[in-house]
């Protein structure tokens, strides 16, 4: 009985599809070091863009795979196979024989001893806002078109870098301020600088005398606050967004002159306001991006 269900397996096993392999490494003129994070392989059929911006929430989402790497040296390849997690498909044995524009991208991650005593790896906020595919520091191949069949072998070299944000000019009605936080550079065991904080004053009529200044506003805001007067002047689109905003998201303005008409608000954070992406594939992809589907 043993080893006729021994030969079974075999038959089983000799009759699975094969699945394309990726072989991932980067140069030591990247890093001489080896580094940790998530490695990315994207695939996409449309040429407009590449592939690593093409891959977001929505129906026309372009597709990623990815694994963990952990000390991956210079000059050292990591495999990504059939046994790679996908999104939206979930395996690389499901991808359809065709021509695909392929890149590789690697997530780095740093190594941050906190101060409640645990030492973990994740990917810090290099003043991009936590775009995986814009992050500085992350490395990436060039996009190259190939044809992918069942049994293809490809090598991809992350030859690239996303070089630093460079810094915003500020105007007369725009100004920019990096805030480093004490609190939590202590806890993270590194410095930890907040995104940019954007203060906008352009197209805005202040408010009128009488308006309560923002040292007297208490935190929450109460409800009636959470609007600006009739009178305010401001596009009809940012008023339909302030009103659908949590309480969170409104500040005082810092010149004691009322409520700011719109804090800045990450695009993301709009599309989730609308209701133009649907939340439960967001947060798949964004749980797959950060490796807690496997």
């Amino acid at each position: 009985m043993l080893s006729r269900c021994a030969a079974l397996g075999l038959v089983l096993s000799a009759v699975a599809p094969a699945a394309p392999r990726f072989s991932i490494s980067f140069p030591k003129e990247r890093s001489a070091t080896p580094l940790d994070g998530r490695l990315l392989l994207l695939l996409s059929t449309d040429p407009s863009a590449e592939p690593r911006m093409q891959i977001n929430s929505s129906v026309k989402t372009q597709l990623v795979f990815g694994i963990d790497v952990e000390a991956l040296a210079p000059g050292r390849a990591a495999v990504i196979d059939n046994s790679a997690f996908g999104y939206p498909m979930r395996s690389l044995a499901q991808l359809p024989p065709g021509d695909y524009y392929v890149q590789a991208l690697l997530h780095r991650y740093e190594t941050l001893n906190r101060s409640d005593g645990h030492t973990v790896k994740l990917p810090m906020d290099r003043g991009e806002g936590q775009y995986w595919n814009l992050a500085p520091g992350n490395l990436y191949s060039k996009s190259a078109k190939i044809s992918v069949g069942g049994s293809t072998s490809a090598a991809l070299s992350l030859t690239e870098e996303i070089p630093p944000i460079p810094p915003l000019k500020d105007t007369k009605y725009v100004r920019h301020v990096r805030i480093q936080s004490q609190l939590l550079t202590r806890f993270w065991g590194a410095p930890d600088v907040s995104r940019r904080a954007r203060a906008r004053a352009g197209g805005l009529r202040h408010a009128p005398p009488g308006a309560v200044p923002a040292r007297r506003l208490s935190r929450p805001f109460s409800n009636r606050l959470r609007r600006l007067p009739d009178h305010a002047a401001r596009p009809h689109s940012q008023a339909r967004l302030q009103r659908a905003l949590p309480r969170c998201r409104l500040q005082p303005n810092p010149a004691g002159r009322g409520v700011q008409v719109l804090p800045a608000v990450d695009r993301a954070e709009f599309s989730a306001v609308s209701g133009s992406r649907d939340p439960t594939r967001q947060s798949v992809l964004r749980r797959f991006l950060r490796g807690q589907l496997r």
